[in-house]
């Protein structure tokens, strides 16, 4: 059973608003927005969460901390798989 709801598609329909941001915000925009992927995300979550941290000017948290929070079990709304393919080219480019 493969769960999906229409909106997981929509939550990743984030191009449009980056265009409305990167106007309103000028051609200094990534002074003021930090885009992330998901995919960095999941290969590195420390480099991921340490852009995140020096972007909003905190320090990094102590190496304890970072134990706790990379230790973290994300719960989801559906069972996950191994070897899920990859996104068609046409959906990878709606998103």
């Amino acid at each position: 059973r493969v769960f999906y709801h229409c909106d997981q598609h929509a939550k990743g329909l984030y191009a449009p608003f980056l265009k409305v941001w990167t106007a309103v915000f000028g051609p200094d925009w990534r002074a003021v927005l930090l885009t992330l992927r998901t995919e960095d995300y999941v290969r590195g979550p420390r480099t991921a969460l340490e852009r995140a941290y020096a972007f909003v000017g905190l320090p990094p948290p102590q190496e304890h901390v970072w134990e706790q929070i990379l230790g973290l079990r994300v719960e989801t709304n559906g069972p996950r798989r191994s070897g899920i393919a990859p996104l068609p080219p046409a959906t990878r480019a709606s998103v």
